[in-house]
């Protein structure tokens, strides 16, 4: 009963997490046009991802543990490409956030939204890293099995 509550939280937080992304790519590509208000909520939703997110790999941590699973490949191909998604995140989403919050905090003009939300290596970035969440997402669910 607790493995299969525990595993419903951690499948409904990462599936949220990850439309909670789209989501935001959609408010930026509306913050294209100068539209301040559609960047700030695309920023916040973005935020709630985060936060389902760490609630889903917590879940998963104590899934693993509990639930008796070892390191099969398809788990270890998810850890990799978990890894990728940090880099990416790191490399090219952080600082784009940071420059982001600084902006809007203040009365950003509409050119400077505009730039913002056109920014080609954060778009990049995000762009690969709902790839990625997408992606880790399948080899979980499908469990495929790797020629090793």
């Amino acid at each position: 009963m607790f493995y299969s509550g525990l595993l419903m939280v951690h499948a409904i937080s990462m599936f949220a997490a990850l439309l909670l992304f789209v989501a935001s790519e959609l408010l930026l590509i509306r913050a294209r046009r100068g539209l301040a208000s559609s960047a700030k909520t695309a920023l916040r939703t973005s935020r709630i991802a985060g936060v389902l997110i760490m609630i889903g790999l917590l879940c998963g941590v104590v899934l693993f543990f509990i639930g008796g699973w070892t390191f099969t490949p398809w788990l270890i191909a998810s850890l990799v490409l978990i890894a990728a998604l940090v880099v990416v995140d790191h490399q090219l989403l952080r600082p784009w956030q940071v420059r982001a919050d600084l902006i809007l905090l203040g009365s950003a003009s509409s050119a400077d939204v505009i730039r913002l939300a056109r920014d080609s290596r954060a778009l990049l970035g995000r762009l690969s890293s709902i790839a990625l969440f997408a992606l880790v997402a399948a080899v979980m669910i499908l469990k495929p099995k790797f020629v090793v």
